[in-house]
This record gives C-alpha cells, sequence and structure tokens, in this order.
C-alpha cells in the first residue's frame, strides 16, 4: 500500500487543517494522516506545534499563542505533559467519533477521557459582559499551558450534541479514516476529499477492472 503519495501536506509545515473549520475538534482529529494504514503520519509533534495549529484554526490569537511559547520555555516538563495531555484527548476524540461515524459501540475509555476533558474546560470558561454584549471568555488562556486542550474538548461537546453528529463520516478510503460533517444537501458525500482519498480508490477500481480484462 502507497501511504506517500497524495498526502494532504506539505512536509516541514505545520499540522494540516482539515476542510471542516467550524468543527476543530475535527481538524484536531485529523492531525494523523492515513490513520489507519500501515503507517500513520502524526503531524502534531511537539507542543510548538500544537499551539502552531491552534493559531491556524484561530483558537489561539497570535498574542496569546506568543505567550505560551514563552510559557512553555519557562515551564518545560509541564508543557510537555500539556501535550501528552492533549494528544490523549485527540485519540479520545477521534475512537468515540469514529464510532459515531459508523454506528459501533461507544469507546468506554474514550468517552470517559472526554467527559474529564469538557469538566475541566468548562472550569476554565467564563460568561463576560462585553460590548457587543455577553460572550465567552477564558480567563489567565495567556498562561494556561492546555488552552488549545481546553477549546478542542468543548468543540467536541458541541459536535456530539448538536444535529450535525448524525452527519458525522469517516473516510472508507484506504488506510485513511479522516472524519468530515457531510453538509452536502443530499447526505451522501463519501470521501475526505474526492480529489485525494476519492481519486485514489478510482484509480485502485480502474487497475483491477484492467487485471480482470486480462486475466
Amino acid at each position: 500500500m502507497d501511504n506517500t503519495t497524495n498526502l494532504p501536506h506539505t512536509p516541514g509545515q505545520p499540522p494540516p487543517v482539515h476542510p471542516a473549520p467550524q468543527w476543530v475538534c475535527i481538524d484536531f482529529a485529523n492531525t494523523v494522516e492515513w490513520r489507519l494504514s500501515e503507517n500513520p503520519n502524526d503531524r502534531m509533534i511537539g507542543y510548538d506545534k500544537l499551539l502552531a495549529w491552534g493559531e491556524r484554526t484561530g483558537l489561539l490569537e497570535p498574542e496569546v499563542a506568543e505567550s505560551l511559547r514563552r510559557e512553555a520555555m519557562l515551564r518545560p516538563g509541564e508543557a510537555q505533559q500539556a501535550f501528552a495531555d492533549a494528544v490523549e484527548l485527540r485519540e479520545a476524540i477521534y475512537r468515540v467519533m469514529f464510532g459515531v461515524a459508523n454506528g459501533m459501540p461507544r469507546d468506554p475509555g474514550g468517552v470517559a477521557l472526554l467527559y474529564r476533558g469538557v469538566a475541566d474546560a468548562l472550569r476554565h470558561r467564563t460568561l463576560v459582559d462585553g460590548p457587543e454584549g455577553f460572550v465567552w471568555d477564558w480567563p489567565g488562556e495567556e498562561t494556561d499551558l492546555d488552552s488549545v486542550t481546553h477549546k478542542v474538548a468543548l468543540s467536541a461537546s458541541d459536535l456530539l450534541t448538536s444535529p450535525e453528529v448524525h452527519r458525522l463520516k469517516a473516510c472508507p478510503g484506504d488506510g485513511c479514516g479522516w472524519l468530515f460533517v457531510d453538509t452536502s444537501r443530499t447526505g451522501n458525500r463519501r470521501w475526505c476529499d474526492m480529489e485525494i482519498c476519492g481519486n485514489r480508490a478510482k484509480v485502485r477500481r480502474h487497475r483491477e477492472a484492467a487485471r480482470q480484462m486480462h486475466s
């Protein structure tokens, strides 16, 4: 199986943002490419990559991301643990949502981790009355090394309790498994990206048909 061609990512760049930016929890789960293959490709390597991803997706303002980079340099052990916790949450989100997408029984361990992540996030978020009305705020996020993880956890809880959860799917592409919300009118979208997994499947079918014709 060739898992190195048509990767939706440029080597050396921050982890990719999946084409479903309204659900950053899905983007986060999809930072592992070709997850179901023999050679999964984890693009979320290290706390700095986590911050870069959080900034690219809009979870962190640039000044907050920069502040957290400074905090991570001052508290390297805590930053390492924060990154490990983020990856643990990512894997829990994937297991739970992959199960939902495929009508499988709940993963108890994944659900428990998600519960804890959401509960912890809620303790860090507060409602404030701003110039344009009431908004959610994250006091102290510029020094909270778990800021990205908190926001991803609440994104996951929002998706799992929204009507769109019924449109949650996992790409059946060979070795892929990327999650996405099918927003098509007919609800029959199959692939995470037609130009990647869809085309790979077409090529595979054509090759198989050619082999059968010449066998």
